[in-house]
């Protein structure tokens, strides 16, 4: 009788150690996979910039680690910008808006920049 209630014993504790340790892992993945959807935030903050504001008609058309690309149709001579989706500033100028003008610092030299590896 002793050995019966100590197997149920030995069960119950393997049992509720495995729900413990399926929980400590189920948090872990959903710590890498946020629950929230924050394109929306991006979004908001990088067609807030006033230069892609002022472009006609721009879309934000790719994602790529910290960066977003965004075309002001650029098919037809217009901007295309790749921006820091956290910040909303203008990391490079592209496309029609490297048709004039200077061509230095951050303006039609690396189109697209180095870190757009994706």
């Amino acid at each position: 009788m002793k050995l019966l209630n100590h197997t149920k014993l030995k069960n119950s504790l393997l049992i509720i150690f495995g729900v413990i340790a399926a929980i400590i892992i189920l948090i872990l993945i959903l710590q890498n996979f946020p629950i929230t959807n924050n394109s929306d935030e991006f979004k908001k903050k990088i067609m807030s910039n006033p230069e892609i504001k002022a472009a006609p008609d721009c879309n934000i058309v790719s994602y790529c680690n910290d960066m977003a690309a965004v075309n002001c149709h650029a098919e037809v001579d217009g901007p295309f910008f790749y921006v820091n989706k956290n910040s909303g500033e203008i990391l490079e100028y592209c496309g029609g808006y490297c048709m004039g003008g200077p061509k230095e610092g951050k303006y039609c030299i690396n189109c697209p920049p180095k870190d757009w590896d994706c």
